[in-house]
């Protein structure tokens, strides 16, 4: 080559690649703050009635699972560099405050040798990501499960196997992170239907219908009072089950077949059948809460209902209907409480029927509102994330499906845009001095404004983390507080069930929602 000239750079996917002989050690210091994301961009005329979706950008796996670091990165697997299944070898980690470029992009080997591909997660109330089960290969198929506990240290960019491993086998399993610092797991798949051959025996379909817990220490209980078919097995009820903490620390179980239960996970467990139900739904349609106890859930005739769990007797409401029906929809919990919509199709994982427009739902008026569309229909094995600035990380699909989609968009939801119709982004409130760790039931917390915007609301939201159209780790907290020029006074929720331990994004938003970028904090 003429030594004048110049040398491309290497392709994203070589770029990728070497990464992972380069591994460097993420954020380390005391506090887990980040650089600020890119900016807003300039959206069209209805960016403040229907957001606006942003460029596409690939990804170095498909981001089946996604999930939001305390450093404010995201850490996404689920498939090879190819978009094949499998989460054996590699995984990806992406930080926003370095665009979406391939610059700002991490592929990494995955050491341990288990298969997280479709396992439940949650993060430690100390931001280490547990894994829980995942796939196993049996006589050459995919799709059995295993007991495996796998941690992924956002610190060190390492994976290990923590022992002792779950009492059952779980593929598709959710977890949970309790009150007091424990991680419920919930649900999943054991072995699959295999007629036999001379090496391998005959398996039956079995399922994990009995919940377990976590303690911090890492012991596992089981709660043998508490399994039941109809809650974990029956109409798909294994499929990573639909579950909400409440304020006394219990679960909400959400089924497919529309029963609801009360999960007590105190000692043996119990489990109470609550009185009402929901039409029947399926394990392929979203629920999300947007406080707690306050649940929305989608069902199969395409209609959506309320369920509210405050007290011992639920309220269950029909709301206004999304038009039509979301099959592999994803409902994303805004900080100003209105759920987002994103995804799914009429017809399942065909883009016949695909649903490229959101719906953005309000609680206190029970009405849908348009949304941009996206480039790309996010259907089976999609993921959709709130980040730390109040946009949406959307991206996934297939493996199998109809696309293979090594990418990934951005939805920046109309509270980011100015009401004028410019399209421009809106002005947003700044927090200039917030504390890194918070304590349950503090009162008169000490946040400082950049300025003496009023703020209309001061917002907790649990780092979350997405897959298969269920995000168990979303959880929203308004709290009390008060506002003196630059200085809010804020008080803190004293039941662990409302305000649990773990990492939280804060949020302030002005009297328009329009959300500041919200710092990590830690609350004990």
């Amino acid at each position: 080559m003429n030594s004048s000239t110049p040398r491309m750079p290497p392709p994203p996917r070589r770029r990728w690649l070497q990464r992972i002989a380069g591994l460097t050690t993420l954020w380390a210091g005391l506090g887990w703050t980040r650089p600020a994301p890119a900016a807003v961009p300039v959206g069209p005329s209805d960016a403040h009635l229907r957001g606006h979706v942003g460029p596409v950008f690939a990804t170095p796996v498909m981001p089946i699972h996604s999930q939001l670091l305390p450093d404010g990165r995201v850490m996404a697997f689920g498939t090879d560099d190819r978009g094949r299944q499998g989460a054996a070898l590699q995984y990806m980690v992406w930080d926003p405050a370095l665009g979406t470029g391939a610059e700002a992009m991490s592929l990494l080997l995955h050491t341990t040798g288990t298969d997280i591909f479709c396992a439940g997660q949650a993060l430690t109330p100390q931001g280490q990501l547990l894994m829980f089960g995942g796939d196993r290969i049996y006589a050459g198929l995919r799709n059995y499960a295993n007991r495996e506990v796998t941690q992924f240290d956002p610190q060190t960019r390492s994976f290990s196997t923590l022992s002792p491993s779950m009492h059952r086998q779980r593929w598709y399993a959710t977890a949970l992170s309790g009150a007091q610092g424990h991680i419920v797991v919930l649900g999943g798949r054991d072995d699959r239907e295999y007629a036999g051959d001379p090496e391998f025996p005959a398996t039956a379909a079995t399922y994990a219908e009995t919940p377990e817990v976590r303690e911090e220490d890492g012991r596992w209980r089981l709660l043998t009072g508490a399994g039941r078919t109809a809650a974990f097995v029956k109409s798909g009820g294994w499929y990573y089950p639909r579950a909400f903490l409440l304020a006394g620390g219990d679960l909400l179980i959400v089924t497919p077949a529309g029963a609801l239960f009360r999960l007590d996970t105190e000692g043996l467990g119990h489990l109470a059948t609550l009185s009402g139900s929901l039409p029947p739904g399926s394990s392929l349609l979203p629920s999300a809460a947007w406080a707690p106890g306050r649940v929305l859930s989608l069902r199969a005739d395409g209609s959506a209902w309320t369920v509210d769990a405050r007290r011992s007797t639920p309220t269950i409401a029909a709301t206004t209907s999304p038009g039509g029906l979301r099959t592999y929809g994803h409902l994303t919990t805004l900080p100003n409480g209105q759920l987002w919509l994103n995804g799914g199709s009429t017809r399942g994982n065909t883009l016949e029927g695909a649903h490229l427009e959101g719906a953005l739902w309000t609680p206190a008026t029970g009405q849908w509102q348009a949304t941009a569309a996206a480039r790309h229909a996010r259907l089976y094995h999609a993921s959709s994330l709130l980040l730390p600035d109040g946009s949406v990380l959307t991206g996934g699909g297939g493996a199998p499906g109809p696309q293979t989609l090594l990418n990934a968009e951005i939805w920046y939801p109309p509270y980011l845009f100015r009401r004028d119709g410019s399209g421009r982004p809106a002005r947003r409130p700044v927090l200039r001095s917030v504390p890194a760790v918070l304590q349950r039931g503090q009162t008169g917390v000490g946040l400082v404004l950049g300025d003496d915007t009023v703020i209309a609301q001061v917002v907790l939201m649990r780092l979350g983390g997405s897959t298969h159209n269920f995000n168990a780790s979303q959880h929203r907290v308004p709290l009390g507080f008060r506002q003196q020029g630059v200085t809010l006074q804020v008080d803190l929720p004293s039941a662990a069930g409302v305000l649990p331990p773990g990492h939280y994004s804060l949020f302030v938003l002005d009297k328009h929602d329009v959300p500041s970028l919200a710092p990590t904090v830690r609350v004990l």
